[in-house]
């Protein structure tokens, strides 16, 4: 039978492999470990230690720390169509190679890809200065007939959506998981908007960055429902139906009804007594 080629890994057994130097000692394990499968010889124990053995010994400075978990710059966040927002994953690979160093961090794969219908996953393990943090599974969707998503760019997909959730242990980015954070996130920087041609043309609504570039079937109904509740005045009104003269122009004759019936509600508690509603 022919033998399994073995790689070097440090264990986190100082107290007993240490060498009088006092460094650790560099063991052998078959390289079938690291790939997540388990040699027949190696005990299921052996496995565990050598791959989470040296789980919460990694010793920060307390400026690396802060800088991990340092705030989020709001300009650097991004929003799904479906409202869930969330920090690009080169944000993370630049935090830490800006903080811990380039090369002394890694995601390790542990065994295959598996894919699941539509869904490939990536299950990795991420190191840091040879110590363990966390593990976790990446997803990424893989859709066979799209020539613009090929087999390799969503097993990369899957790898940095796995780095993204290995990532939140060390408290990198902590912002987008926080509930609070996230509904004032969205009302600050994000506006949902409807969009004429998604849903097999049947229209629906996405979000978007508010500073980000309008979609190009995009309708600009939610906000205009949003800015002519702020009008407080028959000035008002009419002066926001002048400046949105154009936007009203792209909605159809549904959504131009709901305005039209908001704006007459909204004139009718400052018009004078005995006037004509009036449309946008």
């Amino acid at each position: 039978m022919e033998q399994s080629k073995a790689v070097p890994l440090t264990t986190a057994q100082n107290t007993l492999n240490e060498k009088p130097s006092g460094q650790p000692e560099t063991r052998l394990i078959p390289r079938k470990i690291l790939g997540g499968e388990i040699n027949e010889h190696v005990s299921t124990e052996i496995v565990r230690f050598e791959l989470y053995g040296n789980a919460s010994v990694l010793t920060l400075k307390r400026e690396e720390q802060e800088n991990l978990q340092k705030s989020v710059n709001p300009n650097e966040i991004e929003i799904r169509p479906d409202g869930f927002i969330y920090l690009p994953q080169i944000f993370y690979r630049l935090k830490l190679n800006e903080v811990i160093g380039a090369g002394q961090w890694a995601l390790i794969q542990n065994g295959k890809p598996s894919i699941i219908e539509n869904t490939i996953c990536f299950d990795g393990s991420l190191y840091v200065r040879g110590c363990f943090i966390s593990r976790s599974v990446g997803e990424g969707d893989y859709h066979p007939n799209n020539p613009m998503s090929s087999w390799a760019s969503t097993l990369e997909s899957a790898k940095s959506d796995c780095l993204v959730r290995c990532c939140k242990d060390l408290g990198i980015g902590k912002e987008v998981w926080m509930p609070r954070f996230i509904e004032k996130w969205i009302a600050e920087n994000a506006i949902r908007v409807f969009r004429s041609e998604i849903n097999k043309g049947s229209g629906g609504y996405q979000w978007r960055r508010k500073d980000a570039k309008p979609f190009l079937d995009e309708s600009y109904y939610m906000e205009l429902l949003d800015s002519i509740d702020k009008c407080k005045s028959i000035d008002l009104l009419d002066k926001w139906a002048e400046e949105n003269e154009k936007k009203l122009g792209t909605l159809s004759d549904k959504q131009r009804q709901v305005i039209g019936n908001r704006y007459n509600l909204i004139k009718k508690q400052y018009r004078p007594h005995g006037a004509e509603d009036e449309k946008p």
